[in-house]
C-alpha cells in the first residue's frame, strides 16, 4: 500500500510540472448554475426523444453528442457573456494585518500586502482562496509597503509554496522603504524567479484605454525622505479609476502623513484604507483633511492585543464626515467601482 502510494504522490507531482496542470475560473455564479440546469433539461428531452423514436444505434449516438455538445457551448456562451468584469478592490478578512486584492477589469490582478500576525496561515486559509474565488491565480504585482510580518506573511506563503496554484510574476517594494525587514522576502522572490520592482515616490503604472484606465500613483517614500521609522516610510498609493479614488497607506503614522502632505501631491480620495489599522498615532486630522475620504476602511483582528481600532482614531474619522467600516464588524469588504459609482458590501 505504501509503495502504491508514494507511486501515486510522484505521479501527481510530475502532472503538476505539466503545463496548464491547474486552471482557475473563479467562482460560478448563480444564474451559470441556472443556465446548467436548463441546458440539462434540454438534453433529457433530445436524449428522450431520440429513444422513442426508435432511431438507429448511430443515429442515437450523434444525438448524444450533439446534446452534449449544445449543453457545453450554452454554459460557455452564458458564461462568457456574463463573466464578472467589475472593477473591485477586496480587503480581504485576514485578522490583525493587510491584505488588498485589486481586480481590474482588464484582466489585470494587483495585491497590496498581504500578511497577518494574528493568523500563522493566512496564505493558505484567507488569501489563497479568496485570490482562487475571484479567478485571480496569477497575480501581475504584488505591492509591500513595508516589511511586518502583518503585512507580508501570506505573501511570503504564496511565494513560497508551489502548490499554492498562485502565480506571482512581479514583487514591487519601495526604492527608499523598509529595505532591510523585507530581506527574506526579497531572497524568496528572487529564488522563485519573481520579478523585483523598486519604485520611489512619484512613480506611475496604468493600464486600460480612455475612460476605464486604470492608474496607480506611488506618492511616497521618496529619496528626500529623511525619515527612519519602518511604519512611517510605508509605501503610499493611490489608485485612480472612472473618476474615483482609493489611498492605501500601509501602516503610515503622523510623521509620514505630515511629510507626504509637505510634498505637494493630491492626497484627496473618496475610499481611504486607514493607516496602521486605526492606530491612534496615525490619520490625523491635518491628514484626514488633506484626504477628505467618503469612506474608511480599517482592516484588524477582533479583539487584537493593540486595541485598534482606536477610540480617538475612529473620532477624528467621524468628525470629517467618513464612513467607517472594519474587517472586525464586516468580515472582507468589497468595493466595486463602475461607472455608476462606487457600491461596497461586507461579507460578514
Amino acid at each position: 500500500m505504501k509503495l502504491i502510494l508514494a507511486i501515486y504522490r510522484q505521479l501527481c507531482e510530475w502532472a503538476m510540472k505539466l503545463p496548464f496542470y491547474s486552471i482557475n475560473t473563479g467562482h460560478v455564479s448563480v444564474m451559470m448554475i441556472v443556465v446548467f440546469y436548463m441546458a440539462m433539461v434540454g438534453v433529457l428531452i433530445l436524449l428522450v426523444r431520440a429513444k422513442s423514436a426508435d432511431c438507429a444505434k448511430v443515429r442515437r449516438r450523434m444525438v448524444c453528442l450533439c446534446a452534449a455538445v449544445i449543453m457545453t457551448l450554452c454554459c460557455v456562451c452564458y458564461e462568457a457573456a456574463s463573466f464578472d468584469r467589475e472593477f473591485r478592490v477586496v480587503f480581504m478578512d485576514v485578522g490583525q494585518g493587510d491584505g488588498i486584492l485589486i481586480r481590474s477589469g482588464m484582466g489585470v490582478n494587483i495585491l497590496i500586502d498581504g500578511g497577518s500576525s494574528s493568523s500563522n496561515k493566512v496564505g493558505e486559509y484567507v488569501m489563497a482562496p479568496v485570490l482562487k474565488f475571484y479567478g485571480a491565480a496569477h497575480v501581475d504585482y504584488a505591492f509591500v509597503t513595508h516589511g511586518d510580518k502583518d503585512h507580508v506573511s501570506g505573501i511570503q506563503y504564496l511565494l513560497s509554496d508551489t502548490n499554492s496554484g498562485i502565480r506571482i510574476d512581479n514583487l514591487v517594494v519601495p526604492m527608499y522603504g523598509d529595505i532591510e525587514n523585507m530581506g527574506e522576502l526579497l531572497e524568496l522572490a528572487e529564488k522563485r524567479g519573481v520579478n523585483i520592482i523598486y519604485m520611489d515616490g512619484g512613480s506611475q503604472m496604468s493600464y486600460g484605454k480612455d475612460a476605464a484606465k486604470m492608474w496607480l500613483n506611488f506618492l511616497h517614500p521618496s529619496e528626500k525622505t529623511d525619515i527612519k521609522d519602518a511604519n512611517d516610510l510605508s509605501a503610499v498609493i493611490r489608485l485612480e479609476y472612472r473618476g474615483y479614488s482609493v489611498l492605501f497607506t500601509g501602516d503610515l503614522g503622523e510623521d509620514g502623513e505630515r511629510e507626504l502632505i509637505s510634498e505637494g501631491d493630491d492626497l484627496s480620495a473618496d475610499v481611504l484604507k486607514v493607516g496602521h489599522h486605526g492606530s491612534r498615532y496615525s490619520t490625523s486630522g491635518e491628514f484626514l483633511r488633506a484626504v477628505d475620504p467618503d469612506l474608511a476602511i480599517i482592516s484588524a483582528g477582533e479583539n487584537n492585543r493593540y486595541g485598534h481600532p482606536h477610540g480617538e482614531t475612529l473620532e477624528r474619522l467621524d468628525a470629517c464626515g467618513a464612513d467607517v467600516m472594519s474587517t472586525i464588524d464586516h468580515g472582507a469588504i468589497c468595493v466595486e467601482i463602475t461607472d455608476g459609482g462606487i457600491s461596497v458590501t461586507g461579507y460578514r
